[in-house]
């Protein structure tokens, strides 16, 4: 069996991983390379018998819908098979859209996949888990083949509000693995207390209850973020947010995959943000969903500044990017509580030793070497992109 990353040995996004036998190939994961500047064109990915040349792969999967996953897909060769989680592929489909007309009609001939639930491609065995990430139906997989068996992570995290689970999901499906290739976010960034996505919700909550008209800047498919908010709403608030962001909290409600409270729909009003408020949300004030667009931005400036309470719940890696935000949340009253979709260093090294595999490959990551350091007692193997690894 080989192993081959095209691209993320050596950067945050972007990823794509090939795992081959002597007669399947397959790539888990295609995604866009991230990029903070407004004008930002990711480089394509290109890879023989996968993007370009004779047809040569046998199937490409996604871990789930961000952008630095999937956004790759487009370039995909026409007879390739794309193989994604039902609801992943439902929630991907709603931007794409309108937005990338490729992208979309590549998703939509789509093969999708559920947890736990086993497939082959060819001579490969695979096995998709549900984990914890800021997209919902996001997934690890545990691929098997040639006597070998490699653990994906994809994006994952155990501070989320599914951390309970890990271990379960561990013991009852993983087994033993010969090769983990893990994320590695966080091992370029300096963390201090892990905060949960439990205590996010907890300071929303809080923060919502101490202003009249309180805007929410988040991540549209952040969900558990999204149905968190919206479930512990204070009565005397409604929740608004554009169509957009109301197509997609159907889309999860309505899946049958999810048998979960947190994915019901709720007592608490949603209400469609059509432009005009209404004199009682004026009255009484509302929480309302917003993005960190000018649009949004320049609403909130015709508010009384100390009516207004801003919540900033994404990455604050984003607001030295965006002036306009910048100085709406150096002007208006804002609150910043956010938790990481990506597993924290600590919970890493906790994972590693409950997977305990025989060697780790770090993707995903601007500094792999740092986990080489911290655990020198592990067989840790850093490649560079398109470097062949024979298992």
């Amino acid at each position: 069996m080989k192993i081959i990353i095209h691209r993320g040995t050596h950067q945050i996004g972007g990823s794509a991983v090939e795992i081959s036998t002597k007669t399947t190939r397959i790539i888990l994961d295609m995604g866009d390379e991230l990029g903070l500047e407004k004008y930002y064109m990711p480089c394509p990915l290109v890879i023989d018998g996968v993007t370009e040349g004779t047809s040569n792969c046998d199937g490409v999967l996604i871990s789930h819908y961000h952008g630095d996953h999937l956004g790759q897909l487009k370039a995909v060769l026409s007879d390739i098979p794309i193989y994604v989680g039902t609801l992943s592929k439902a929630i991907a489909l709603i931007p794409s859209e309108h937005k990338d007309s490729q992208l979309y009609l590549r998703l939509l001939g789509a093969n999708t996949f559920s947890g736990g639930n086993v497939f082959t491609i060819g001579d490969i065995r695979i096995r998709p888990l549900v984990i914890d990430h800021s997209a919902a139906d996001s997934y690890m997989f545990v691929v098997e083949a040639e006597g070998k068996s490699i653990l994906y992570t994809g994006d994952f995290r155990l501070h989320g509000l599914r951390l309970h689970c890990i271990e379960k999901l561990i013991k009852n499906y993983v087994g033993t693995i010969d090769i983990l290739i893990t994320e590695g976010t966080t091992l370029s960034r300096n963390q201090g207390r892990t905060i949960s996505e439990a205590e996010v919700l907890d300071d929303i909550t809080s923060y919502v209850s101490d202003g009249k008209y309180v805007f929410v800047m988040c991540a549209s498919t952040n969900i558990d973020r999204i149905m968190g908010i919206w479930q512990n709403l204070p009565d005397d608030k409604v929740l608004l947010c554009d169509r957009y962001q109301k197509t997609i909290l159907d889309t999860v409600i309505k899946s049958t995959y999810y048998d979960s409270r947190l994915y019901k729909w709720h007592d608490k009003p949603l209400v469609v943000d059509s432009g005009a408020y209404p004199q009682s949300y004026m009255r009484d004030g509302f929480v309302s969903l917003i993005r960190c667009t000018d649009t949004y931005i320049n609403k909130i400036k015709f508010f009384n500044r100390d009516d207004v309470r801003i919540i900033y719940s994404m990455w604050t890696g984003y607001i030295k990017y965006n002036e306009s935000l910048k100085e709406l949340i150096d002007t208006y009253p804002s609150y910043i509580c956010h938790s990481s979709g990506h597993v924290t260093t600590s919970d890493l090294i906790t994972f590693i030793d409950l997977v305990n595999p025989d060697l780790i490959i770090p993707i995903h990551t601007n500094s792999p070497e740092r986990l080489e350091r911290i655990l020198h007692h592990r067989n840790i193997r850093i490649l560079s992109d398109k470097e062949v690894f024979e298992v």
